[in-house]
């Protein structure tokens, strides 16, 4: 028997083709993706953000170790390993849609470094965006899914979220505090400018707060949601989940109830409230919660 270990260029192209097949990352129409990314501000102009990979402090209840557990990270060797394995990739990328009349996956770029890295998503996978408190001269400019730079779908809507954090908190609500909130840094800004834009119809997406530190109650079984490296982003109803939280901690139900209850203040009139209306009525309350779910972070 020869007991020589060949080098993996020099193996068979069948049998390198086999390999690369069986280390790319489960997918399917039953467990979309999961993909964070960060906006960061361009060193030359302090009014735009580019995309680039994620940061997840070590203080986080976020329940994992690596430094990126995103989908797209689990098959970034293959993206970047050969010609060969990025073949193999958009290979099964195209078998998903044989059959369809059109593609539901676009190309993103991000900027690592010196580096430009493109890989594809598909439509329905999760994008996870991270927007830093402090650095951009213009916040209102940085609505994070236009920062992805690619044609965002009028058919079927991309999914996106934002990480809800404690410091999101807010007891002393008025009518201009979603207002001031809108025009803020960082995420919760951001947040609420793309939920503006959803609402105004300018954006197709279905939006998404990530609520870390909750689990399911016994007996309690959270709606199939999306997947990373690890762990499972589920669907989940407050009153199925149990919450770890400090002492005056609002979580991400209480802050989408107090946004539905003040929304109305600024986003009275906008197309999202105008295709609601009926003619029986002269008004129609915007109801921004329609627009957002609560996603809870499970270990798999």
């Amino acid at each position: 028997m020869d007991e020589t270990f060949h080098p993996f260029p020099r193996l068979p192209v069948e049998l390198r083709l086999c390999i690369w097949e069986m280390v790319i990352r489960p997918t399917g129409p039953g467990r979309p993706g999961v993909h964070f990314f960060a906006v960061q501000p361009d060193a030359d102009d302090s009014t735009r953000g580019f995309i680039t990979l994620p940061v997840f402090p070590e203080t986080s209840q976020r329940p994992w170790n690596q430094k990126n557990p995103s989908s797209y990270f689990s098959d970034i060797g293959m993206w970047t390993a050969c010609k060969e394995s990025r073949a193999v990739v958009t290979g099964r990328l195209a078998r998903r849609y044989e059959g369809h009349g059109q593609t539901d996956w676009d190309t993103v770029k991000l900027r690592h470094g010196q580096e430009n890295i493109a890989f594809d998503l598909d439509r329905e996978d999760l994008i996870c965006m991270q927007v830093p408190d402090p650095g951009f001269s213009d916040p209102s400019t940085i609505r994070p899914p236009y920062q992805l730079d690619f044609d965002l779908p009028t058919t079927e809507p991309w999914h996106v979220a934002f990480e809800y954090d404690a410091s999101w908190s807010f007891t002393d609500w008025g009518d201009l505090t979603l207002y001031q909130m809108r025009g803020e840094e960082g995420p919760r800004g951001a947040f609420l400018r793309t939920l503006e834009e959803v609402i105004k119809s300018s954006l197709h997406c279905r939006l998404y707060l990530i609520q870390y530190g909750a689990k399911m109650k016994p007996g309690k079984s959270p709606i199939e949601g999306f997947y990373g490296d690890g762990f499972h982003l589920a669907l989940a109803d407050e009153g199925d989940v149990e919450i770890e939280r400090p002492s005056g901690f609002r979580n991400a139900w209480d802050f989408m109830w107090n946004v539905d209850n003040w929304s109305d203040g600024i986003w009275e009139g906008l197309k999202d409230e105008e295709q609601r209306h009926c003619s029986f009525c002269c008004s129609v309350p915007i109801m921004a919660g329609m627009h957002v779910d609560i996603l809870i972070c499970e270990e798999i």
